[in-house]
């Protein structure tokens, strides 16, 4: 950022600099994860990311919401009181069959989820003051359809029995042109809501994409129709606001996503099939690259091996716009020596 003495620099500043593809005074971190006994209600989720926050003192902060709130959106409910991991247990989703698909239509922006997301949004805005950014995370549309059809995209999940009737390539074998057409509305919803967040205070958005990045899980072609549409609709909603586009797991073909309309891709760059961070040089372009330490690290007190992975990271990428983070979001049960030995890598 032309005219910023290296001793004048400030969170704000370095967010911009770096999320813009250009370099600053150094790298910038950040972690993230779920709180999940306190994710039921804005006031309780501010205070979590705040009290968070305040321990680690992150270059940015990362809104890390229940995984669950975008579908809630449409009408599946969950239990919070049993949790598989960070989703709480499914108790209804929306999607049973091809028919189905004509329930899902684009919301209004008082809907209940969205309002409680946007005041999460301003609670920590105001506490943190306008030096700290601030990212919202917003699931892909696609990735939204899969959970309202009773699929878990999330990388490894083995899908319960009882939910494997509703898979999402069942449903575009069926009835492609209601697939097309429920996913323009949550697009159109997601949209709306995308501009909502920058009258609360976020920077930009987290836009994760889940497991769909993985061949397996959907191919380039049909990600390329199904998936590639509406990512566009809602990312262009967003503006010149900031955006970290996350694929996520193993083999999750970040490359595929090098033309996109975002400022930043993030990816488990240590996980089995996925390329270095400085390999993606041949094909990211001036985007921002995000990870360089694998989250699997934090869940027991391996912070000598983070602290060595990040100074990996950051002196194999001197050159370059990069942003310190985790493969993923850290595990419930994450260390504190862990995330402290992160945070020190950058000096």
């Amino acid at each position: 950022m032309r005219g910023v003495q290296m001793s004048d620099w400030n969170k704000q500043q370095r967010f911009q600099a770096i999320l813009a593809g250009e370099l600053a005074d150094r790298p910038i971190v950040s972690a993230w994860k779920h709180f999940i006994d306190q994710e039921q209600s804005a006031k309780a989720l501010a205070g979590a990311t705040l009290n968070f926050q305040q321990r680690y003192d992150w270059d940015f902060v990362k809104i890390n919401p229940r995984a669950t709130y975008y579908q809630e959106i449409w009408g599946n409910t969950y239990n919070y009181a049993l949790y598989e991991s960070v989703l709480p247990k499914l108790t209804e989703y929306v999607v049973h069959g091809p028919s189905d698909l004509e329930r899902i239509r684009e919301q209004a922006r008082n809907v209940g989820p969205i309002l409680e997301q946007l005041e999460a949004t301003r609670l920590i805005r105001n506490a943190l003051g306008s030096e700290t950014p601030i990212i919202q995370t917003l699931f892909s549309p696609l990735t939204v359809l899969a959970l309202l059809a009773g699929h878990n995209p999330y990388p490894g999940y083995v899908a319960h029995p009882e939910r494997s009737a509703s898979s999402l390539h069942a449903l575009i074998a069926q009835n492609p042109d209601g697939v097309h057409a429920a996913l323009k509305e949550i697009a159109v919803t997601l949209a709306e809501y995308v501009t909502e967040l920058a009258g609360a205070g976020a920077d930009g958005i987290f836009y994760s994409i889940m497991g769909l990045g993985n061949e397996e899980s959907f191919s380039r072609s049909d990600y390329e129709s199904y998936g590639r549409p509406y990512d566009l609709i809602v990312l262009e909603a967003l503006g010149d606001k900031a955006s970290i586009l996350h694929t996520c797991g193993p083999t999750s073909n970040p490359d595929r996503f090098a033309d996109y309309p975002v400022s930043a891709i993030h990816w488990a760059d240590r996980a089995k099939g996925n390329p270095s961070l400085q390999a993606s040089t041949n094909w990211i372009g001036k985007k921002t690259v995000v990870g360089g330490v694998s989250e699997h690290l934090f869940g027991t007190d391996q912070s000598e091996q983070v602290h060595a992975e990040a100074v990996d990271a950051i002196q194999s990428l001197r050159e370059r716009s990069f942003i310190l983070a985790p493969g993923c979001g850290v595990p419930l049960e994450t260390s504190d020596a862990t995330l402290r030995a992160l945070k020190a890598a950058i000096g």
